[in-house]
């Protein structure tokens, strides 16, 4: 199986993946094998699975989050987050490059939306939905440095959970470090369990 993910991840012009595995993964010692095939743990600690499921402690913002419907916005989220998210220039160009393909991709699908809050016509912080049965499970986030600790992911937050009420489905997940999960803790999330993140830096021969 890692085999075929791997020549998956190739046929995309793709050298590494990130395998994350959750309390529920099977086979037992799921990690500690793929450890042995060659993957590395990207980080010392491992992150936190954060459960929402009454509405956010946020209070008024002077954020207003949308979800992206237009190329515009969707170049806007790509830019925050590679500032965000401190890019490699060659990565954050990566981004730019692919902006049109994964644009139409995700408003075709409908099973994801981008959010991103403005502040006016700024966009300052960022954060990606997926959709399902049981609730949204909100990955992405990143805020440019200028702006953390103002309270933008929590206005992203609290606009997910619109949404997630609007689709009858109120529930938000999502993972969080050493870093952000003390303030979703702080916004109503609750941690469930715990999840390793492999590195796999796929040989190209």
């Amino acid at each position: 199986r890692v085999s075929e993910i791997r020549a998956l991840m190739l046929a995309r012009g793709r050298t590494a993946a990130v395998w994350r595995v959750g309390p529920s993964a099977t086979p037992k010692g799921l990690a500690e094998r793929l450890v042995a095939l060659g993957m590395e743990a990207e980080s010392e600690e491992d992150t936190v699975i954060l459960v929402l499921t009454e509405p956010p402690g946020a209070g008024p913002s002077p954020f207003d989050v949308r979800l992206v419907s237009t190329f515009d916005q969707h170049l806007a989220a790509i830019e925050v987050g590679n500032q965000g998210f401190e890019f490699s220039a060659e990565e954050a160009a990566d981004e730019r490059r692919r902006a049109r393909d994964t644009f139409e991709s995700e408003q075709a699908s409908g099973t994801s939306a981008r959010l991103v809050a403005f502040e006016g016509a700024r966009p300052v912080a960022t954060g990606r939905a997926f959709f399902s049965p049981f609730g949204l499970y909100l990955v992405g986030g990143a805020t440019l440095p200028s702006d953390r600790r103002r309270g933008a992911m929590t206005a992203i937050v609290a606009r997910a959970w619109e949404e997630a009420v609007r689709r009858k489905t109120p529930t938000l997940a999502t993972l969080g470090g050493k870093l952000a999960a003390p303030t979703l803790k702080r916004i109503g999330f609750v941690p469930v369990g715990r999840v390793r993140h492999l590195v796999d830096r796929i040989p190209e021969s």
